[in-house]
């Protein structure tokens, strides 16, 4: 009896192994590279974005420094995220704004994407990037979420 729950157990542990979507990278189509989550079994309608942009530290040009912390840590930990998820790297500097709208509008056209679900966080200077985007695009978004960042002054009423 107790093999035959063992071997239970080894067949769903696979089944939710390999049941998910898994996180996978995108190099060379858009300024940043990036991860992407696409749920495996898509329902008929279109899916909601959510984007990730990171803090500085995990700048550079390793795109699996990316996964150390926010939403793609949470998804290798097991949340199931009924979402496209997207999470780009910075090489250095500063989030700009026109090249995560490329990265936007590069998703919309190479994924389900529900226009009207657009959601960007972003976490210390993936803060200040998401309210920079959020400042100088809010037409192409649903809501923003800032986790310890800032903004510009001006941005503020849009």
């Amino acid at each position: 009896m107790l093999r035959l729950k063992r071997y239970f157990l080894w067949f769903f542990l696979l089944i939710g192994v390999f049941g998910f979507a898994q996180l996978k990278t995108v190099t060379n189509k858009t300024t940043y590279p990036f991860w992407i989550q696409v749920p495996e079994k898509q329902p008929e309608e279109k899916l909601p974005l959510l984007l990730f942009l990171h803090g500085k530290s995990l700048s550079g040009t390793d795109i699996n420094r990316v996964k150390r912390y926010g939403v793609l840590r949470a998804i290798e930990k097991g949340r199931k995220i009924p979402a496209i998820v997207v999470a780009p790297q910075l090489a250095s500097g500063s989030w700009n704004p026109d090249k995560v709208l490329e990265l936007i509008e590069y998703l919309q056209k190479n994924y389900p994407i529900d226009e009207q679900r657009i959601y960007v966080c972003g976490m210390s200077l993936g803060g200040y990037g998401t309210l920079h985007f959020a400042g100088k695009h809010p037409d192409k978004l649903t809501a923003a979420v800032a986790i310890c960042g800032g903004g510009n002054e001006k941005d503020g009423c849009r």
